[in-house]
């Protein structure tokens, strides 16, 4: 009975999706046989053209992965991100042009230190698709960066101060690490 219920479900949800994700999903599924078929015996050789479609197809339509057969879905999430990461440096080949006001050449190191900060901190861990993405990641990013990120010149405090624990709270003790040189501080309950 579950099995009837199961194949009715499958066969009326067929029906509801788009023609356009059917049709995704038909490319999908007809180039990997074509892949197939152009094989060797031996290891299964991709070419970049066959990269290339299939993370244009993760990005026009992220569910494709549930049809990759070939690959596993996340190769097809690394070749996308290094074609990212291909592009950006394709882009910035040339250098950043850091605009700065006239006769304030000071301002250049402080420029590059936040582009610098954003990369590291937030810009390498994510994957952004569009512009309104990423205006809403360096959004929120500015804000975690003016309001709860520790800074330097604050004497390793955030700009909106905390508190500080209180002695009655806990001790502060150094733990040294494996190699010796660095410590690790705790506060331990008294």
């Amino acid at each position: 009975m579950l099995k009837h219920l199961r194949s009715i479900v499958a066969v009326v949800a067929r029906r509801f999706r788009s023609r356009a994700v059917v049709e995704l999903e038909n490319l999908a599924l007809r180039h990997q046989l074509h892949v197939l078929r152009r094989q060797r015996p031996g290891r299964l050789r991709l070419f970049t053209i066959d990269r290339l479609l299939w993370v244009w197809l993760y990005r026009l339509w992220p569910r494709c992965l549930d049809t990759m057969v070939l690959v596993k879905p996340a190769t097809v999430v690394q070749w996308h991100r290094q074609g990212f990461r291909l592009f950006w440096r394709w882009r910035s080949r040339t250098g950043r042009p850091v605009v700065t006001a006239p006769r304030s050449p000071w301002q250049n190191a402080y420029v590059e230190r936040v582009i610098g900060s954003i990369r590291r901190e937030c810009l390498d861990h994510i994957v952004i698709f569009n512009e309104r993405q990423l205006r809403r990641v360096m959004s929120s990013y500015l804000d975690y960066y003016h309001r709860t990120r520790t800074h330097l010149s604050l004497d390793k405090d955030c700009p909106d101060s905390r508190p500080i624990m209180p002695r009655r709270i806990g001790r502060v003790v150094a733990i040294p690490q494996v190699n010796g040189r660095h410590h690790r501080y705790e506060r331990l309950a008294a």
